[in-house]
């Protein structure tokens, strides 16, 4: 039996081996032909105690959802620098230009992290530090929906905190989402901090961006704030807890678990899981046995029976059903159970990419920003965005949701051979 494990293990050895050096090479090629560009299209230098550093990824014209966000921080009196990886029209940079007030083009080397370099290098040559008392890090891979938009944009400002993220990761190790971050003024003059944006090498190779870049920073934060309470972010195991108070409440949270797909492994089968646990187990089997019964006497003189619809999932009602009824007055499902559903939720909703495996439990709870990854990565299905796009109460910017997402279908179903296996471990 080892000798196999050891078989499998050197394949995948070898494989990350082969498409690490292979987008190694390929990033230093890129990197010395691609022509050096950072110009500063626009510049209003007005230092503000808010400033925002934002990487932006926008052709011709910014996005609706980006420039609403923009307007909402613009409300908050922020000083805005923006890098964009690509260029838009003349015509659009003197439109929002009341909206941007440091406005860069720059190549497109190192994707998100480059271009925060871009802003921070600009930061602090300026001495924008100076005068800053709380900055935002952000991006446009996320759609910014206005439900909610204000409140959130005022958390993230106001908060006390040194380090604030929207949502977190628990992927390799614990860490925030680099997409949108709120840090203090001790964090902002930090020497650690600075020094970390002097020294960041911009690299295409996406698994050494989130080493060094979404990793590497969170490590820099975690390391200059005042413990795990200083270092948080907004939507976490805490929050969801407290969206959990009663039965009710635990069942609309769990009838908004993703779907999935099983490509990237985020596939989840409810009933599958939640039934992992022994308590959860002995109730539903017992509820099916008592409506099995009642459907047909046979069940009660023949355990072999009820075992065969059970083993072969062939019974009428399903596991949300069950759920509803738990929820029906007069139910009154026992303590044990009620901690054993929502120990469960939580423990499912806070696994790996929080943001791209609960954008729905997400959007519910009143995050207003929602990945647009999500169908590309095979985060969730088709069914899961088509419910996530019905949570946006705007009909006109569901659509443009719905537009944006829909143009980067599954990564797997357009990727082949070599590219197949790239994005399947992650390279592209």
């Amino acid at each position: 039996m080892a000798m196999p494990r050891v078989k499998s293990l050197s394949k995948k050895l070898a494989v990350k081996l082969y498409l690490d050096t292979h987008f190694t090479v390929s990033s230093l090629a890129e990197t010395f032909r691609t022509k050096r560009k950072s110009n500063l299209i626009h510049e209003n230098r007005q230092p503000a105690e808010l400033v925002v550093v934002m990487a932006l990824y926008e052709k011709g014209l910014l996005r609706k959802d980006v420039e609403k966000f923009l307007t909402a921080l613009k409300k908050k009196g922020a000083m805005i620098i923006a890098a964009n990886t690509s260029a838009l029209a003349k015509a659009e940079t003197e439109r929002v230009s009341h909206l941007i007030d440091v406005y860069i083009e720059r190549d497109n080397l190192g994707r998100d992290f480059g271009s925060y370099k871009e802003c921070f290098d600009y930061f602090y040559q300026n001495k924008i530090n100076q005068h800053c008392k709380r900055l935002i890090i952000c991006n446009d891979s996320v759609f910014y929906s206005t439900d909610g938009l204000d409140v959130f944009i005022e958390e993230m400002v106001k908060t006390e905190k040194n380090v604030l993220g929207a949502t977190e990761n628990h992927d390799i190790e614990r860490h925030l989402g680099s997409f949108f971050i709120s840090v203090s003024e001790k964090v902002v003059n930090s020497k650690k901090f600075i020094d970390y944006w002097s020294n960041y090498k911009k690299t295409n190779v996406r698994p050494k961006i989130i080493k060094n870049g979404e990793l590497g920073l969170s490590r820099v934060l975690k390391s200059l704030s005042c413990g795990d309470d200083d270092f948080v972010s907004l939507y976490n195991a805490h929050s969801i807890e407290k969206q959990t108070t009663n039965i009710r409440d635990i069942i609309k949270l769990i009838s908004l678990m993703r779907d999935g797909d099983a490509f990237s492994g985020s596939s989840i089968s409810l009933q599958d899981r939640f039934c992992e646990n022994i308590v959860i187990d002995s109730y539903f089997k017992k509820y099916m046995k008592g409506i099995l019964i009642l459907k047909h006497k046979n069940y009660y003189l023949n355990e072999d029976y009820y075992n065969d619809e059970m083993d072969n999932g062939s019974h009428f009602i399903s596991f949300l059903e069950w759920l509803d009824h738990l929820a029906v007055p007069g139910s009154e499902p026992s303590k044990d159970l009620v901690t054993a559903l929502k120990s469960v939720c939580i423990e499912l909703i806070v696994q790996g990419s929080q943001i791209h495996l609960n954008g729905l439990v997400f959007r519910k709870m009143g995050l207003p920003i929602i990945k647009l990854d999500l169908l590309y990565r095979c985060a969730y299905s088709m069914f899961d965005i088509i419910r996530l796009s019905e949570l946006i109460s705007d009909g006109q910017e569901a659509e443009e949701f719905k537009k944006i997402i829909f143009a980067r279908p599954a990564g797997k179903n357009f990727h082949f051979g070599f590219k197949k296996l790239a994005f399947k471990h992650g390279y592209i």
